[in-house]
């Protein structure tokens, strides 16, 4: 279970700056600075971050330590492509 919490903050560190905050940005030069923004803007990301977790847990019960170390890869590979995606 260690590694899925290193690949946790590694993820949440590489994803500092991500597509969602500068969408967040956009909106709010757009629609102007609103509280009403940022509540949803964290609630949709409690809620996502809460998806995934339960999801990760589940998942996490049905694999062996080897396919575990194995994912958490495959995952920090993922989630660095998708921080230099544009």
């Amino acid at each position: 279970m260690t590694p899925l919490l290193f690949a946790m903050v590694a993820s949440f560190l590489a994803a500092t700056g991500a597509r969602d905050q500068i969408l967040v940005a956009r909106l709010a030069g757009s629609l102007g600075a609103s509280p009403a923004l940022l509540v949803v803007a964290l609630a949709s990301s409690a809620l996502t971050a809460g998806i995934a977790a339960w999801f990760g847990a589940q998942l996490a019960q049905t694999m062996s330590v080897n396919a575990a170390t194995m994912f958490v890869a495959i995952a920090l590979l993922l989630a660095s492509f998708e921080c230099g995606w544009p």
